[in-house]
């Protein structure tokens, strides 16, 4: 991956992808969109241009097409295996050559995801990060033993890695000991809150600690958030936020 802009404080990485495609002005298409949600993106127009392409750069994930590139569904795994003689990167597969309930098939193949191209831009943009996810270790921070749970299993079902606190002086022990990638904590606990947490990591002279980004989840976040961004939490989410709204928080602080 390559450095991105900044945010709390936390250098995002850049997912590096390649787009194959006997289309050109669908390589374009794609390859503006995703370069629009913070993707590199290098776009080839023929499978052998891929390979070539492979031999010679590095990327973080293919994207392929199958259709106007292979014969029919029975050289989708040959051309796996074609990329696979070079890089063992995630691959996507886009395709109308076969049905959905073949999906599972290709999967177990090695595709790392296969769409029908039916699918929209949104479930390709999950497609790519999901992959990447299991490199993110998120600390929860909750006094409530359920919604610790609950919001670590949230967590997990994007496919980050998640690690539990039961408190901000807990969390804040784990944190010198093993930092995480990301900070997600709640507001008012017994033992030092969220708020205070924060305070502490920013004071760290150890910029692994410093630099970790915090999103704060509080009954009362959004009547402060002014106060509570300049503060320096990378995102304020009031409680209670549906799953899409958490994820895309975590999305926009770790690029993935």
């Amino acid at each position: 991956m390559t450095k991105a802009t900044q945010q709390g404080g936390f250098e995002m990485e850049r997912i590096r992808v390649l787009l194959v495609d006997d289309d050109p002005e669908i390589v374009d298409c794609l390859a503006e969109a995703l370069t629009s949600q913070g993707f590199n993106v290098y776009g080839v127009t023929s499978l052998a241009k891929a390979l070539e392409w492979l031999e010679q750069n590095t990327v973080d994930l293919v994207i392929t097409d199958s259709q106007g590139m292979l014969k029919d569904r029975n050289d989708l795994l040959p051309m796996m295996e074609e990329i696979r003689r070079i890089t063992a990167v995630p691959v996507i597969l886009m395709t109308d050559a076969i049905k959905e309930n073949q999906i599972p098939e290709f999967l177990q193949q090695g595709f790392a995801a296969v769409l029908i191209k039916v699918a929209t831009l949104k479930d390709l943009y999950e497609a790519i990060r999901k992959p990447f996810r299991t490199k993110f270790t998120v600390l929860v921070v909750n006094d409530c033993q359920t919604a610790l749970e609950t919001t670590a299993e949230l967590i997990e079902t994007f496919g980050y890695s998640a690690a539990t606190a039961k408190d901000g002086q807990e969390a804040w022990e784990m944190v010198k000991k093993n930092p995480p990638n990301l900070v997600f904590t709640s507001d008012s606990m017994p033992r030092l809150s969220g708020p205070v947490l924060l305070e502490k990591m920013k004071a760290s002279a150890d910029d692994t600690i410093s630099d970790i980004p915090v999103i704060l989840y509080g009954t009362w976040a959004t009547v402060n958030e002014i106060r509570l961004r300049e503060q320096g939490f990378a995102v304020v989410l009031q409680k209670p936020a549906k799953a899409e709204t958490i994820k895309d928080a975590l999305i926009s602080v770790l690029g993935c």
